[in-house]
């Protein structure tokens, strides 16, 4: 068998369409003088004898020899999908001359469908199956039963190769003849959903072998030899021991034992008495066609794409640690661009019942870009936690200044009045013409009261608001290393300047005791020391990116790898 030319595979639909060359050879004795005999019909003069069937494709029957009564073997294409109406009709028949052997070619040309395997797609291989079945039903002018023998086989005949491929995508690797032979009954047992009805006069699967079937999926071992009604009969057991197709030929043939009649039986014809007596069997050859997968198209318009978009959301580990509206904004607008490139690719990527490694590359890819927001959040958390906190610090307080304040105002309005009062009442004992006198002394007291109040008034506020400069931040960052130097200034609760940086504030510290210690050492030192903040921002966001660009990279190479390796076909 010759694969004269690929037209094309559809891995889409699980199809492809091919022009095949089959060549059959066999002896027969008859041939040529049947073949005589038909060509001396058509030549006698007068002669009213048509050909029906031409040997040669041509149709020329004087020439090429009519091959009207001679016997060829039947074979049907099992998975043959549909003919190409337009379709050219080539075949050929003829003997060896002064030999008894007998040939035969035939030009194929059909659409076959196939089941494929994608597991390794795009880096893959597939088998196309061509499957070829000798009816077992038809008898031979011996008596005897076909069997197909597999021969010779090639990538190429006729069509003439040039400089290209043969066929978008795809290029045949390898032919091979398969072939194989099983019970026509087990076809049924394998893929039936349940018994055939008790009344059907011929079942296809019987009750009895349906029953023995579930049986024998469970059993441990086989009935008792003296067992006279055996649910699982030693010959059954036996056959699956042996894992050949025995076992419903077993059954046939007490089947016909019993009396009862079976369409998986081969009964003897009338005109052919030496067919021997046995189940219909089904042999024949699959033709497999290995092809490879051309993967430069699908490196370049699908893996690289999906790649590189993961790949550009590593350079928002470059951008500015606390810029945290540029690095989300960024995450953002690549992980809709991925799925963009999904919704792309997947429209012409074929389906399947699991995750071919590039929908694994996909997702490896959706993983990578939400890992990095996430690690972006966290630098961002941890290189602007310490502003943030003295942010708030200074806000509770301003706060308390201004309590303060309205506290110092308040009582400082009781002491006025209270004194207010006080004087009133003195003033107001007296009588007759030292009243204006006492009144005007009563008026310059309160006068003067008022002032005294106002000023210890002003002077309360003057050192409240000289508690702490509101508005002003007592921070600074130093140029010293981390070894336990101070790392920088902070407002203390009472006003003052508090320095940090002492050794329990080091990374050295962080090495030592429990890791409830160090984790307790690791937060007081990001919340109250911002240079040591931002150190530890700087050292994650590197070793962020370099791991998540590591671990990305060796992930889509594993993903390809293992799955080509394992699940390619050689």
């Amino acid at each position: 068998m010759f694969v004269d030319r690929l037209l094309g595979v559809d891995d889409r639909d699980y199809s492809f369409q091919a022009v095949v060359w089959f060549y059959l050879s066999w002896r027969d004795p008859r041939v040529r003088g049947q073949i005589a005999e038909n060509t001396a019909k058509l030549t006698e003069p007068n002669s009213t004898y048509s050909c029906e069937l031409p040997c040669q494709s041509n149709q020329k029957a004087i020439s090429g020899g009519c091959c009207d009564g001679v016997w060829m073997p039947y074979i049907a294409f099992s998975n043959l999908k549909w003919l190409p109406q337009d379709r050219v009709l080539r075949y050929g028949f003829g003997a060896i001359p002064g030999s008894d052997a007998v040939f035969q070619w035939r030009s194929v040309h059909a659409t076959f469908y196939t089941p494929m395997d994608l597991r390794a797609f795009p880096f893959d291989r597939q088998q196309l199956l061509i499957q070829m079945e000798v009816p077992q039903a038809r008898s031979g002018w011996s008596g005897g039963l076909v069997t197909l023998l597999p021969s010779t086989t090639g990538k190429a005949l006729f069509t003439a190769k040039t400089r290209g491929d043969d066929v978008s995508g795809w290029g045949v690797v390898d032919v091979r003849l398969l072939p194989f032979e099983y019970p026509l009954c087990q076809a049924t047992m394998a893929g039936a959903l349940g018994p055939s009805a008790g009344a059907d006069p011929a079942p296809v699967v019987p009750q009895y072998m349906w029953q023995s079937q579930a049986t024998m999926a469970g059993a441990l071992g086989p009935s008792a030899g003296s067992d006279p009604a055996p649910v699982v009969p030693q010959y059954m057991w036996q056959s699956q021991a042996r894992g050949n197709a025995e076992e419903c030929s077993a059954v046939l043939m007490s089947d016909k034992q019993r009396g009862r009649a079976s369409p998986f039986w081969r009964h003897p014809l009338a005109n052919a008495a030496n067919v021997p007596e046995m189940p219909v069997l089904v042999s024949g050859l699959n033709c497999v066609i290995v092809v490879q997968r051309f993967t430069t198209r699908w490196v370049l318009s699908a893996v690289f794409p999906i790649m590189a978009t993961t790949w550009l959301g590593f350079l928002v580990f470059f951008l500015p640690k606390d810029d945290m509206n540029g690095r989300a904004g960024s995450i953002v607008a690549l992980f809709l661009a991925l799925a963009a490139i999904q919704f792309v690719v997947d429209s012409d990527v074929p389906s399947s019942s699991y995750v071919t490694p590039l929908q694994q590359l996909t997702l490896a890819s959706y993983l990578s870009l939400i890992l990095v927001g996430l690690e972006c959040v966290g630098i961002w958390w941890v290189t602007t936690y310490h502003a943030e906190k003295l942010r708030r610090n200074r806000h509770v307080q301003a706060q308390q200044q201004y309590q303060e304040k309205l506290t110092a105002v308040r009582e400082a309005l009781d002491a006025w009045l209270a004194k207010a009062q006080a004087g009133y009442r003195r003033i107001s004992a007296p009588s007759g013409s030292s009243s204006s006198n006492l009144q005007r002394g009563a008026s310059r007291s309160g006068s003067s009261s008022l002032r005294k109040a106002v000023s210890r008034t002003a002077s309360k506020a003057a050192r409240g608001l000289g508690l702490v400069g509101v508005g002003r931040a007592h921070s600074k960052r130093s140029s010293s290393s981390m070894s336990g130097e101070v790392y920088g200034e902070r407002l203390s609760a009472g006003g003052g300047v508090e320095r940090l940086g002492s050794r329990d504030h080091s990374p050295r510290m962080l090495l030592q005791g429990s890791w409830l210690r160090k984790w307790h050492v690791f937060l007081s030192s990001v919340a109250n020391d911002d240079a040591f903040a931002d150190r530890v921002a700087h050292l994650a966001n590197k070793w962020c990116a370099i791991s998540q660009l590591l671990m990305y990279n060796v992930a889509a190479i594993l993903i390809f790898a293992i799955n080509s390796w394992v699940y390619r076909i050689e």
